[in-house]
């Protein structure tokens, strides 16, 4: 399954990459990351969750970095409490500037595990909202 969401963003390209591709600014415009450890070259941990409930660690590996093009980083799925609903889960963020703009195309690629291959209308819904929240969060960083 993979959904795909788009925006222009009133800023140059350097300004949204760097906020992209800095994990510690994922609070700042990441739906439900409340904080980010263990960054290294090839991957972070983000704390997920409400404020005030229990965090659950999603640990990300980096895929791809192409300075104010590309980065794509992936859920470390095995042994993590969400094995239960996908099997991978790949998120893509590409720029494309434009004359004082750059079009931010964030994509999500999940491949549903067990009972959730059920529920993809669900899961792909849940995508759809995550990737907007996640573009409007960009969009309040660098406008």
């Amino acid at each position: 399954m993979r959904v795909v969401r788009s925006r222009t963003l009133r800023a140059g390209a350097p300004a949204v990459w760097a906020v992209l591709a800095d994990p510690y600014a994922l609070p700042r415009w990441w739906p439900l990351a409340r904080r980010v450890e263990g960054v290294g070259e090839g991957g972070w941990t983000v704390v997920l969750g409400r404020e005030g409930g229990r965090g659950v660690r999603a640990d990300q590996t980096l895929e791809a970095s192409e300075p104010e093009r590309l980065r794509r980083w992936a859920l470390i799925v095995p042994g993590s409490p969400f094995a239960r609903i996908v099997s991978s889960s790949v998120t893509e963020a590409r720029l494309e500037p434009g004359a004082g703009t750059v079009t931010m195309t964030l994509a999500l690629e999940q491949k549903p595990a067990g009972w959730a291959r059920l529920g993809r209308p669900m899961l792909r819904r849940a995508a759809k909202r995550q990737l907007d929240a996640a573009l409007d969060g960009m969009a309040r960083c660098v406008e």
